[in-house]
C-alpha cells in the first residue's frame, strides 16, 4: 500500500483587511497597484517574522528588494470585500530568496498570487549581502511549495529580462510614449525610493493613453455586450531594474507584442527620460471584458486588426 502524499506545508498569515472603495478603479475592482501594495505588506511582515528588524523602516540594517515578480490576477476584488493574505518562501540562496504570496477572498479563494525573487540588501546603497544564519533559519521555517494556480500560465518567467531595455531601444522598437511624470513625496518608501506598487500603478494610470480609443471602438462594434467595455490584466511579469528617487522623472513607453483573440500581450517600460535608463520592464496578458456582465469579450476581427497598429515587436519584460 503506497504512502499517502504529504500535505502542502501551511502558509503564514500575513495580512487581513478589505478592499476600500477609493482603491477600486473605473473597472469597478481593486486596482492592480493595491494588490501589489498588499503584497509588499505581506513581504514586510514575513521579513519581520523571520527576524529582520525594521525591514521596511528607516532604521533597517537590511531590507528586501524585489528583483523579478510574477503575478496572476485570478478573481477580481470588488469594493468592500474582505481580504486575507498568506505566504512563505519557495527557495533561498546566499543573498536572495523567492517568496510566494497569495491574496485571498473571504471564502478562501485566491484573488491574486505573487511569486517574487527578492534580494537581501543594505537599505541605502542596495548592495546585496548574505543572510545571517539566524534570519536564514527564520526564512526556512516558512518554506512552502508553489501551488499550481500560482505558477506561470502564459508568460515565460525563465526568459532572461530584455538585455537592452532603454529609452533609445524603446524608440527603435516603435514603442508608444503613454505616460510621464515625477516621483512625488507620497510615492516614496522609507528609503526615498519609488514604492514597488507605483511601478505597476504608473502603468495602470498610463494605459488608457494606449487603449482607450481602441476599447471604445470595440464597444461600438460589438453588439453582444450589455455594458461598456473595459480591460483587465490576468498575468504580469515585472522586472525591477533600478529605483527612481524623489523628484526623478519617469516615462512609460509601451506596445502590443501579440494578439490572441480575447487576450493581448503588452509590454510597458518605465524609463528615465533624462538618462535613458530603464527603471522597470514589464510584460502583461490582458483581456477585454464587459463591465456589466463581468465576462470576457471577443473583439471583432476589424478591431483585432486595429490593435496590430500598436505593435512594438521585440519588447518584453
Amino acid at each position: 500500500m503506497s504512502a499517502a502524499p504529504k500535505a502542502a506545508p501551511p502558509m503564514a498569515s500575513l495580512y487581513a483587511g478589505s478592499a476600500n472603495t477609493w482603491e477600486c478603479d473605473e473597472m469597478g475592482h481593486l486596482n492592480v497597484r493595491f494588490h501589489v501594495a498588499r503584497a509588499q505588506e505581506g513581504l514586510g511582515l514575513l521579513g519581520l517574522l523571520a527576524g529582520m528588524e525594521d525591514v521596511f523602516g528607516r532604521h533597517a540594517r537590511a531590507t528586501l528588494l524585489p528583483l523579478d515578480q510574477h503575478i496572476r490576477f485570478l478573481k477580481e476584488v470588488r469594493p468592500g470585500e474582505p481580504l486575507t493574505m498568506v505566504g512563505g518562501v519557495t527557495g533561498i540562496t546566499e543573498t536572495e530568496a523567492t517568496v510566494y504570496l497569495e491574496l485571498r477572498h473571504g471564502d478562501g479563494s485566491p484573488a491574486s498570487t505573487f511569486h517574487t525573487k527578492v534580494a537581501h540588501v543594505e537599505p541605502h546603497g542596495m548592495r546585496a549581502f548574505p543572510w545571517s544564519a539566524r534570519v536564514r533559519r527564520g526564512l526556512e521555517a516558512f518554506s512552502v511549495t508553489l501551488p499550481k494556480h500560482g505558477a506561470p500560465r502564459s508568460i515565460d518567467v525563465q526568459t532572461p529580462p530584455h538585455p537592452r531595455a532603454s529609452l533609445a531601444e524603446a524608440q527603435r522598437l516603435g514603442a508608444h510614449r503613454i505616460g510621464a511624470g515625477l516621483v512625488s513625496p507620497d510615492q516614496t518608501d522609507a528609503f526615498g525610493r519609488l514604492r514597488p506598487e507605483l511601478f505597476i500603478g504608473r502603468v495602470s494610470d498610463a494605459a488608457p493613453n494606449l487603449l482607450y480609443e481602441w476599447r471604445r471602438a470595440v464597444a461600438q462594434s460589438t453588439t453582444a455586450q450589455e455594458g461598456p467595455i473595459g480591460g483587465a490584466v490576468v498575468e504580469y511579469r515585472l522586472v525591477y531594474r533600478s529605483w527612481p528617487r524623489l523628484g526623478a522623472a519617469v516615462e512609460i513607453h509601451s506596445g502590443v507584442i501579440a494578439v490572441h483573440g480575447q487576450t493581448h500581450r503588452l509590454a510597458h517600460w518605465l524609463l528615465d527620460p533624462i538618462t535613458g535608463e530603464a527603471y522597470g520592464t514589464t510584460e502583461a496578458v490582458a483581456l477585454t471584458f464587459d463591465l456589466a456582465t463581468r465576462k470576457a469579450v471577443q473583439p471583432p476581427p476589424a478591431q483585432l486588426k486595429a490593435l496590430e497598429a500598436l505593435l512594438a515587436p521585440g519588447m518584453s519584460a
